[in-house]
């Protein structure tokens, strides 16, 4: 028998009644059994991994544990409210910078609501910023002055950055959150 209403986690008392059929003798029969639903797990991961972001749902707040991730009790399926808080720049070095780039399931913003349960992990993708240096070394190991570089080309795996003078720049990191996991 298929019981179509959604039941919140809990013990239900529910109760089967078979009214017989006398022209046959088939007599009528009842049971009665405890149903329990239980809670269910949602995790929520951080890509890459981040301890200590934080996060509302359902008008609670959950911190990331050290691998980065959450677990939220589902009582009851349905839409839920989720968002990613803001971040707390006095955790993270200051040569880093930590910015929310999307969700792996193309939903661009840090508020949202989402379905519980779902078929797919949930992961939430960062871009963090690097404040770094550059040193400069002749064709012989000696260094060279740092004035005397009109400009620097670094090319990655599908960007290229240009700077046009030496010293302190801040350069990206994306990590990507996959929509196919």
């Amino acid at each position: 028998m298929t019981l179509r209403y959604k039941f919140e986690a809990g013990t239900y008392k529910i109760r089967a009644v078979y009214p017989g059929v006398p022209e046959l003798d088939f007599p009528a029969a009842a049971v009665a059994a405890d149903m329990v639903v239980e809670a269910s797990d949602a995790t929520l991961y951080t890509v890459p991994p981040v301890a200590g972001v934080k996060f509302k749902f359902n008008n609670e707040i959950y911190t990331t544990d050290e691998r980065g991730t959450i677990t939220l009790k589902i009582d009851k399926s349905g839409m839920y409210p989720l968002e990613l808080l803001p971040f707390d720049e006095d955790a993270t070095p200051s040569d880093v910078q930590m910015e929310f780039a999307r969700w792996n399931d193309n939903v661009f913003t840090p508020y949202r609501e989402i379905y519980f349960p779902r078929d797919r992990r949930l992961e939430v993708g960062f871009i963090f910023k690097y404040k770094v240096d550059q040193v400069f070394y002749d064709s012989d190991g000696a260094l060279v002055d740092p004035a005397r570089v009109s400009s620097m080309t670094l090319r990655g795996v599908g960007r290229t950055y240009t700077f046009d003078h030496a010293g302190a720049t801040v350069a990206s990191l994306q990590s990507s959150c996959s929509p196919y996991r």
